[in-house]
This record gives structure tokens, C-alpha cells and sequence, in this order.
């Protein structure tokens, strides 16, 4: 804690002292694991681990995102949601929002140097039901959920449709059929090919689909920390949504390996 009682100047003088003696492989965040066995552990993350991950994270996605036709905006924004506790929440929520805007500072990879990150901070009741509003209303560029939220969010897009008239039904799915089957000539082994009829159901039907979600401008959808059932996977993919898998540790500063827009494989 800071001295109670100093003066402005002399907080300052403090706090810029503490700052230039943080080395980079001091810790920075301890993540408290819940052990297989007793008491929760704590995994020291240093600042090096941090940044490093975030920064070859974006980089990932800035060299292959325009070849994938993901175009990485001026403005990142990500929605805060999951708990701050946890590695994965850490550092999309505030430690890459700091590499990527502090690479206009010159800090960082040259590609990043025009892009700043905002985290949109969700509701308390965001897993109890106000997220979807929550995302409509930030558009984020990346979003990463659990398996669970996925499902979720496929549960309720699911009981919307049953409520359509037949020709709606109809419409929705060859849409559908023609959005999965480009997915996976997207994927790793694909040749790449779009047909006529996915490019019109992309702009006339799945571009209003993806808006009612708010995912009209996510570039990067994730997720991880368990595994996703294919038939989640394969309804986004036919909704023209990648979601991407990714997994890692505590101890890996969260990212450890993961799908990217041009090198996947869905499920």
C-alpha cells in the first residue's frame, strides 16, 4: 500500500519508482487452480508470460486474418463476462486490450500499431440471461465461450426458428445447408470453393442472422475449457460462424495452442 498522509508528488515519485523496478520475468497475476487434491493452488504468471501470449496471439490473427477475408478493425472490442479469476478472462479482457493499444505507443508487433482494444464489461446476470442484449449492443470483434454458452445461445436460436412459418423454415434451411458446406471447404484439407448459393444466402439471410446475435463483426469466435459437441460446431458453421477451438493452462498464461481463421479444423 502507498504511504497514507504523502503528498500528490511524492505518490507519484512512489509509483514510478515501483514501476521501473518491475522486471519482466517478475510475477504478475497469481491464478488460483482448484487442485485435484486440497487446497486451491497458485500459479505465478510473469509479465513476460502475458504479454508475449497476447501479443503472438493477435499477431496469429492480424498475418492470416485478411487471407481468411478477416479484416482486423481500427477497434478491437471484446465483452467481459466470464470470471476475472480465471487465466482466459485475464488476459483477453485486460492484458491483450493493453499489448494491442499499447502497440501505438510502438510497443509490440509493427501490425498491431494502428489498433486499440475496449473490453465492454457485461451484467452481474450476463450467464443468467442478459448477455445476448449485452453482445447485441457492443458488437465485439472477438468473443470466447464455453461449450455451455455456445449451446445456450444455439438452444435459443433454435426455438426462435420453430416458431417461423414453413416457408421461413424452408429458407433457413438452404441457407444453412449451403453455410455448412462452405465451412468446411474453409477448414484445413477444403479447397476453398463458395458457391453461387452460399454467397446469396451469406448476404440476404446468415448477414441478418449474425446481426440479431450481435456477431455481425466478430472476427474470432472461440472456445475452450471443455470439449464442444459437434453438433454445436457444425449449427454455427451452417449459420456462417467459426467457432474456433483453443486450449490452454494456467500455467500457459491461458493460450496454449489453438485453431486461427486460415489453419482450422471445425470440431
Amino acid at each position: 500500500a502507498l504511504g497514507g498522509g504523502s503528498t500528490a508528488p511524492e505518490l507519484r515519485a512512489e509509483v514510478e519508482a515501483r514501476s521501473a523496478s518491475v522486471q519482466p520475468g517478475h510475477c504478475a497475476s497469481l491464478i488460483y487452480t482448484s487442485g485435484t487434491t486440497g487446497d486451491p493452488k497458485a500459479v505465478m504468471v510473469s509479465h513476460d508470460n502475458m504479454v508475449w501470449t497476447a501479443a503472438s496471439t493477435f499477431s496469429k490473427v492480424f498475418s492470416e486474418g485478411p487471407a481468411a477475408g478477416v479484416l482486423p478493425p481500427e477497434n478491437f472490442r471484446v465483452v467481459s463476462y466470464l470470471p476475472l479469476s480465471h487465466v482466459a478472462a485475464q488476459m483477453l479482457d485486460m492484458v491483450t486490450p493493453i499489448v494491442v493499444t499499447g502497440s501505438g505507443n510502438g510497443i509490440g508487433p509493427e501490425m498491431l500499431e494502428r489498433q486499440y482494444y475496449t473490453t465492454w464489461f457485461a451484467r452481474p446476470d450476463a450467464l443468467k440471461g442478459s448477455l445476448p442484449k449485452t453482445l447485441v449492443a457492443a458488437r465485439p470483434t472477438v468473443f470466447l465461450g464455453v461449450p455451455r454458452v455456445w449451446e445456450k445461445i444455439k438452444e435459443a436460436m433454435q426455438e426462435v426458428g420453430r416458431k417461423n412459418d414453413p416457408f421461413k423454415q424452408a429458407l433457413a434451411f438452404w441457407a444453412k445447408r449451403h453455410a455448412l458446406t462452405a465451412a468446411w471447404q474453409r477448414q484445413l484439407g477444403g479447397d476453398g470453393s463458395r458457391s453461387a448459393a452460399y454467397l446469396v444466402a451469406r448476404s440476404l439471410i446468415l448477414s441478418k442472422v449474425k446481426a440479431a446475435l450481435g456477431l455481425d463483426q466478430c472476427l474470432v469466435c472461440i472456445t475452450g475449457a471443455a470439449p464442444m459437441p459437434r453438433d454445436v460446431t457444425e449449427y454455427f458453421a451452417s449459420l456462417d460462424i467459426d467457432v474456433l477451438d483453443a486450449y490452454g493452462l494456467s500455467e500457459t498464461s491461458g493460450g496454449g495452442c489453438f485453431n486461427s481463421p486460415l489453419v482450422h479444423r471445425l470440431g
